[in-house]
């Protein structure tokens, strides 16, 4: 499985970050090759993770590798679109609804009602599409994972806040030139930045994303600890790569558990 830098570095750092929260009920927001749920599972030994994407090849990837993990039975993956998706109570075997499964296969889209349940996980993880130019891509796959206007920021966040707990946790990641753009729109829809983290690929060069962790704003001042636009001072910043190309201490100690060497 080809893994996205992005993908681990978020997964790691929000398995580092909440390591003693030990959050129950986790939702992956775009799967795709499903590495953050995968690194969700691996590190919250108790969670049960939801994955959704709404590309049917990212489905297939993502259901061919968790049946492959040892964390099948905890895994549940669904073909949906974030904007109008609720999670069902129920469950079939390994987690799948009726008509799904691991492999891709009958992978059905979820459907929502009004007796769905909403505001249900304690986690949400999300390496959202960023881009929000028009660029001429080979198929409608990339252009959907590469480009905002198939999620954009104000989806997003309606999403987020609808489908997290009241003590609730979502992390994502983001080029640091929307910071300002996606912590606004984040604001907007009831929620504040619970920890920022602004990475460089090495020690003497500028950010290029940012690592966000978000909270309802019903949170006491005393839990969240914003870097808003007021107190971007709070942030955070870590880079990657020594100089001589091996993983810093920051990038090592949390993905320790995620590479070989």
């Amino acid at each position: 499985m080809k893994l996205s830098t992005d993908a681990v570095l978020l997964g790691a750092w929000t398995a580092d970050l909440l390591q003693n929260e030990n959050p129950l009920r986790i939702l992956d927001i775009g799967t795709g090759t499903g590495i953050l749920a995968l690194i969700a599972a691996q590190f919250f030994e108790r969670a049960c993770v939801d994955a959704i994407d709404a590309d049917d090849g990212a489905v297939f990837d993502a259901g061919i590798n968790f049946s492959e993990s040892p964390y099948a039975d905890r895994l549940r993956l669904m073909k949906a679109d974030v904007r109008n998706f609720c999670r069902k109570t129920g469950a079939g075997n390994n987690g799948l609804r009726e008509g799904q499964s691991f492999a891709g296969k009958n992978i059905v889209p979820e459907k929502v009602t009004d007796h769905d349940s909403v505001g249900i996980y304690d986690l949400i993880i999300c390496n959202p599409p960023y881009f929000d130019f028009s660029v001429p891509l080979s198929s409608i796959s990339r252009h959907n994972a590469r480009c905002s206007d198939s999620l954009s920021a104000a989806d997003l966040f309606a999403s987020l806040s609808r489908l997290m707990t009241e003590c609730g946790r979502a992390c994502i990641i983001i080029p640091y030139d929307r910071e300002s753009d996606y912590v606004r729109t984040a604001l907007d829809n009831g929620l504040t930045v619970h920890r920022c983290v602004r990475v460089s690929s090495k020690k003497e060069k500028s950010p290029y994303v940012t690592l966000l962790c978000f909270v309802k704003k019903s949170q006491s001042d005393a839990d969240a600890s914003p870097c808003n636009e007021s107190s971007a001072g709070d942030a955070e910043n870590r880079y990657l790569l020594e100089d001589d190309g091996s993983r810093s201490e920051f990038f090592r100690n949390i993905t320790k558990e995620l590479y070989l060497k």
